[in-house]
């Protein structure tokens, strides 16, 4: 069974309340609605035995609350229950929001370039644990469309009759 809940957050300096499921594979699902328009983020690269526990080193490095999210021990073996593993994604989804709300007030409309960018660029870069906010953040963006300008696209069939080829050839 799914954990389960909501919080409130800023977004481009307005309160959106997002609910979420955070399952027993560590995977998150986020559902919110931002400017009329609903969205679904999930969130899931560090799901799986191994990813999870490179991405709890990663937050461990960058979080030292033992109580509240394990820690991670000296030959590298985490110790964190699984109630301490749900406390760390929840933050993890929370994060990935402050970040969000971060980029869309230095992206602006272009949050989606900046997106496909910077996955292009870094995706692969998870060295830290703000390297996996980052980029669990930025594959959100790109998967939901977020913001992205509502396009009806027209199918433009191959060899359109009405269209003519713009070169010339030079034998």
């Amino acid at each position: 069974m799914p954990e389960r809940g909501t919080f409130v957050t800023r977004l481009g300096g307005s309160n959106i309340e997002v609910a979420f499921n955070i399952y027993t594979d560590h995977r998150a699902v986020c559902t919110f609605s931002y400017m009329a328009r609903s969205y679904i983020f999930e969130m899931g690269c560090w799901k799986g035995t191994k990813p999870f526990n490179d991405f709890i080193r990663k937050f461990h490095a960058a979080n030292n609350n033992p109580v509240e999210y394990g820690t991670t021990l000296e030959n590298d073996i985490v110790d964190a229950t699984f109630d301490q593993q749900v406390s760390i994604v929840r933050k993890a989804v929370r994060d990935c929001f402050t970040y969000l709300d971060q980029l869309l007030h230095t992206q602006d409309r272009a949050i989606v370039d900046y997106a496909m960018w910077y996955r292009e660029r870094y995706g692969k870069e998870l060295n830290t644990y703000s390297d996996y906010i980052q980029v669990v953040t930025c594959n959100c963006i790109v998967h939901s469309e977020f913001i992205a300008p509502n396009i009806a696209w027209m199918v433009v069939p191959f060899g359109d009759l009405n269209y003519t080829p713009q070169y010339s050839w030079k034998l």
